[in-house]
C-alpha cells in the first residue's frame, strides 16, 4: 500500500528548495504511520526512476522486521544498474510522532556528492520540527 497523501505541510516547501538547491534527483520524507509527509521529484526524470524512492519506503514500511531494524541504522545506501544512489535515513522528529523514526529516502546520480547535501537537508528539517 503506498504512503497516504496528507494535506500540504510547511515541510514540503523546505524539501523542495533544499532538494533542487543540492541537485537531488528525488526525495520523500514518510513518517512512521506511511503517510507522505514531503516529496520531491526533478523535471525530467522518467517515471521508473521518480517511483524508485516511494516502492523502497513501501517495502521497509510493508515489512514489521525492517522498520524495527531501521530504528538501529544511520544509512542505508542502495545502487540501481546505472550506479545511482538511493539513501535511506530515519529520522527522530518528536514533535510529529515521538515513538518512531521517518524516513527521509533521496536519489542521486552516481557522480554526486550527497553527503553533505543531505546533511545539509536534514538540519534543516529538525530544525523546522523539532527534532533532534
Amino acid at each position: 500500500m503506498p504512503p497516504r497523501k496528507r494535506a500540504p505541510s510547511p515541510l514540503q516547501d523546505l524539501l523542495t528548495n533544499e532538494a533542487q538547491d543540492a541537485g537531488l534527483l528525488a526525495a520523500l520524507l514518510v513518517s512512521p504511520k506511511d503517510e507522505l509527509v514531503a516529496s520531491y521529484v526533478a523535471a525530467g526524470l522518467d517515471k521508473a526512476t521518480a517511483e524508485s524512492p516511494l516502492l523502497t519506503t513501501q517495502r521497509i514500511f510493508g515489512n514489521a522486521e525492517s522498520r524495527a531494524q531501521l530504528a538501529q541504522l544511520q544509512e542505508s545506501v542502495f545502487y540501481d544498474l546505472d550506479g545511482r544512489r538511493l539513501i535511506c535515513r530515519p529520522l527522530m522528529l518528536p514533535t510529529l510522532d515521538d515513538t518512531a523514526a521517518h524516513l527521509l529516502v533521496v536519489l542521486t546520480t552516481a557522480e554526486q556528492t550527497y553527503r553533505r547535501a543531505l546533511n545539509k537537508l536534514i538540519r534543516a528539517i529538525e530544525n523546522a520540527t523539532g527534532g533532534f
